[in-house]
């Protein structure tokens, strides 16, 4: 039995509700890849190398760039222009491209990222699933709010979709029986007693 919940203009197929942040979730992979990409290669940064002594055959110009990748190369790859040339009394010069500051670019990017995972998946308050936010640190009576909220407008929705198929089943069955899915209820009496 396939089960999805209704979106216009899918007559078959489910598109999950976090659709509209492929691209964040994609983006913060992409970035996590790099900077894991920069510390297995040493920080070492991207290179220009170019052979002034020649242009080789073709065959030869890929054995060589083959060659060097295979011994310089950390995992995925590092980005390296080969360059051959006559001339410069036929040695081969190495220029290390510098990368830019980029520490706040990545700082900020890092925040959007977050956020547009976190609003593709419809979270009202990210203190609920322990991301912090500045300002907000304590404040009990906004996150039993978002709570609420999110049950309202995110968990309940689910649960009928996940009643519904099995009372369904249930009744295609032969049983009586009916699932009822309680809402989750905090006990504030537990949470005023460790502030």
């Amino acid at each position: 039995m396939y089960v999805k919940e209704y979106r216009p203009g899918t007559e078959y197929y489910g598109i999950p509700e976090y659709i509209s942040c492929v691209n964040w979730i994609e983006l913060e992979y992409e970035i996590s890849c790099f900077h894991l990409n920069q510390v297995k290669n040493g920080f070492m940064p991207s290179m220009i190398i170019n052979f002034n002594n020649g242009v080789p055959s073709d065959d030869e110009m890929k054995d060589v760039v083959r060659q060097l990748k295979a011994d310089f190369s950390g995992a995925k790859g590092e980005t390296v222009m080969f360059l051959f040339a006559d001339g410069k009394d036929r040695a081969a010069e190495i220029t290390p491209v510098q990368l830019n500051d980029s520490d706040e670019r990545f700082i900020q990017l890092n925040k959007e990222i977050t956020q547009g995972i976190l609003t593709g998946h419809s979270v009202t308050n990210p203190g609920l699933f322990g991301v912090s936010q500045e300002g907000e640190l304590g404040m009990k009576n906004v996150i039993l709010e978002s709570l609420e909220i999110f049950q309202s407008m995110y968990i309940a929705p689910k649960q009928d979709v996940i009643t519904t198929v099995y009372n369904k089943l249930l009744k295609f069955n032969g049983s009586q029986t009916k699932l009822v899915l309680n809402k989750y209820e905090l006990d504030i009496q537990k949470i005023t007693e460790v502030q």
